[in-house]
């Protein structure tokens, strides 16, 4: 299992006191005498809420924060296969030293220096980054500074020691950045249901491929011949973190890049976009047991070449020495989206266990609730059912402080094997997409979810337990009639400070999901409002602690 503690509780009280006296208004500006009965100082109640479990048919995907690749089996919802396609951009449409134009004018320019280069590739490398970090070295032992530094490997299910086949192909269908049906006006939305893989052609890598957790090194110094005591070339002279690194096709980047140098397919990104339209990948994982998040903002392919150059010697006025050289040069195709590339990733689910999809498919007051990250499951919830608002709201209540408690079912959890539970859920608004005043009090005071939470928290023998949301000022807006009571969302994020937004569909209606829940690949079983008298103590509620005025 893999748990972590909420360590920001510890400054829960101080940081909801702080909120308080930020959200109150005018009225409750000075607290005294005059306005508190001392008889009703300290009261407390508890409210009714509704669930209701809904399954997505997809969520929008594109151009998110990282890269999803895998085959992975959660224990409790079953198989789910994560590809994706992106396009790339071109670091540089010149290779060698001089353009094409030049090279083809070599002959009729003054210059013997100005040839053709003959461009051709040596080596192709992809690198798509793990996200890891690299571990503290707390010993006084001697590091060599040419041995490879050790890194942890963050944002990896299932087992990162298997072997697995891993396939990246070029993809022909062209990603379009700006919707036509929009008056090219708007981001083209792409989703997790789409199924591009007919437009795959050309495989430039399919072969086994295991992770290694280690400091990719390179040794690409030349060794001085006046430094007898020490061979630079043994030297690390550049170093990448972990990560996908592999060896692609030379043969198709000779003819899809370095060939066409000069020619208008290459001459500006757009052009580029609709000739080398992108690249799919895929992995093949025989235990249905490894999901790696990638990533993308660090991602290339690196294509390393040889050229002709003219070399003098260093003699501008003796010709006898000039030669024609072989020299090196690197150009990239970067993989990041950088606000103009498109990416894609697609999310196919196999079907949740009977007993899920009988919970998702209905319109009760939930027993369980059921929520699964990506295109998965979320919950619609309705606070104060069946309580008069009005009523309450003539009661003049200053809410000092209003908690929604969702309780884990570890039993159910447990029963399907050995679970990974979220380290945080999410709170929102569902219709509108949009958060709620707590968690934008909680960013801009930089409390770093320990006002708004959604934190797992651990029971006092260190196993999950539950989780909780501060929704004091959403309360306190809907008890002032300064904000309606909607139906809040209940998904996954894995940033409190995320504020983004997407489009899916749910039984064929649009909703809005926060953009984070669409790379989560993990699930939870939470109780509900609708159980037995025996769990109640586990029963979803809202917890209010409230002063009444007078």
């Amino acid at each position: 299992m893999r748990f972590k503690s909420n360590k920001l509780l510890n400054t829960l009280l101080v940081l909801g006191s702080v909120v308080f006296f930020i959200a109150c208004d005018e009225e409750f500006n000075t607290i005294g005498s005059d306005i508190f009965d001392e008889n009703d100082r300290v009261a407390d109640a508890t409210y009714e809420v509704s669930a209701v479990n809904n399954k997505m048919d997809r969520i929008r995907t594109d151009n998110l924060p990282v890269f999803q690749l895998g085959d992975y089996k959660d224990p409790v919802y079953g198989k789910t296969n994560y590809e994706f396609i992106t396009q790339v951009s071109l670091s540089s449409t010149v290779f060698g030293k001089y353009s094409q134009e030049l090279e083809d004018n070599s002959d009729a320019d003054d210059s013997d220096a100005t040839i053709v280069e003959n461009e051709t590739v040596s080596s192709v490398y992809l690198y798509i980054p793990f996200f890891s970090e690299e571990v503290e070295d707390t010993t006084s032992t001697e590091v060599d500074e040419n041995d490879p530094k050790e890194f942890t490997l963050d944002s990896i299910y299932g087992n990162m020691d298997q072997e697995f086949n891993l396939k990246v192909q070029e993809s022909t269908y062209y990603l379009r950045r700006l919707d036509p049906d929009q008056e090219f006006t708007e981001a083209q939305e792409y989703y997790s249901d789409g199924d591009l893989k007919s437009f795959n052609t050309t495989v430039i890598y399919d072969d086994v491929y295991k992770i290694d957790p280690s400091e990719i090194l390179f040794f690409e110094n030349e060794d001085d011949p006046d430094t007898e005591d020490e061979d630079e070339s043994q030297n690390v002279s550049s170093r990448l973190t972990p990560g996908l690194y592999v060896q692609l096709d030379n043969a198709f980047f000779q003819e899809k890049i370095l060939d066409m140098e000069g020619n208008s397919v290459l001459a500006n990104s757009d052009n580029l976009k609709d000739y080398l339209r992108g690249f799919y990948f895929s992995i093949d994982s025989p235990a249905d047991d490894l999901l790696m998040l990638l990533d993308i903002e660090n991602a290339n392919i690196r294509i390393n070449y040889d050229y002709d150059e003219w070399d003098n010697n260093d003699t501008t006025d003796d010709t006898s020495d000039d030669q024609i050289v072989t020299s090196s040069g690197n150009i990239t195709l970067s993989l990041s989206s950088n606000g103009n590339d498109v990416h894609v990733n697609f999310i196919e689910e196999s079907a949740y266990p009977a007993v899920i999809t009988e919970q998702l498919n209905s319109a009760e007051d939930a027993s369980r609730i059921y929520l699964r990250g990506g295109a998965g499951a979320y919950a619609a919830l309705d606070l104060f059912v069946g309580e008069d608002l009005e009523a309450l709201r003539a009661e003049n209540r200053l809410v000092n402080q209003a908690d929604l408690l969702l309780y884990i079912d570890t039993e159910a959890m447990n029963s399907y094997g050995d679970p990974i539970y979220p380290d945080r859920l999410f709170l929102y608004k569902l219709e509108e997409g949009e958060s709620i005043v707590d968690q934008v009090a909680d960013v801009q005071l930089d409390a770093g979810g320990a006002i708004y939470s959604g934190v797992l928290e651990l029971d006092e023998n260190d196993n999950p337990w539950r989780y909780r949301f501060g929704v004091t000022e959403h309360v306190t807006e809907i008890l002032r009639g300064d904000s309606e009571n909607v139906t809040l969302g209940l998904s996954f994020t894995a940033d409190v400070t995320n504020f983004n937004y997407v489009a899916a569909t749910s039984e064929g209606n649009d909703i809005m999901a926060p953009k984070t829940a669409a790379i989560s690949p993990l699930g939870v079983i939470l109780y509900g409002n609708n159980i037995s008298q025996d769990n109640n103590d586990k029963k979803l509620r809202l917890e209010l602690y409230y002063t009444k005025t007078k």
